[in-house]
């Protein structure tokens, strides 16, 4: 009759895969996770991106622009930098929304995208 072999156990890791697999699992992990913990710090702390509704009104009101209903004109403004970013040209995002020919056309559409998308501003 064969003995009957018992089950490895935690004191003869060596006779236990499993053991040393969870072993490596656990050393992979931290080695996993001790770089991202300086990366979600700085993501936790970074400051917000440029999007600036609050700007963008203020520079439509500095430059004399009455700005009665101001969800209307920041909607205009992510819609102009949504064109914008569709890699659409000023004149034809302005000329798209109806605004070209309206006297602060060219301010709202430079208002937009120097504060709620300014990396349009490279891209034309």
């Amino acid at each position: 009759m064969k003995p009957v072999q018992q089950p490895p156990t935690a004191q003869d890791p060596q006779s236990c895969p499993a053991l040393r697999i969870d072993r490596f699992a656990a050393h992979l992990q931290r080695w996993t996770v001790a770089p991202l913990v300086p990366l979600v710090v700085a993501l936790a702390f970074a400051t917000p991106a440029h999007a600036d509704d609050q700007g963008f009104l203020n520079d439509l009101r500095g430059s004399g622009m009455p700005v009665f209903y101001t969800p209307y004109y920041v909607g205009l403004g992510y819609k102009i930098c949504a064109q914008l970013g569709a890699g659409m040209s000023t004149a034809d995002a302005a000329s798209q929304l109806g605004i070209e020919g309206q006297i602060w056309g060219p301010q709202i559409v430079s208002a937009a995208q120097h504060e709620l998308c300014p990396k349009t501003l490279t891209a034309s």
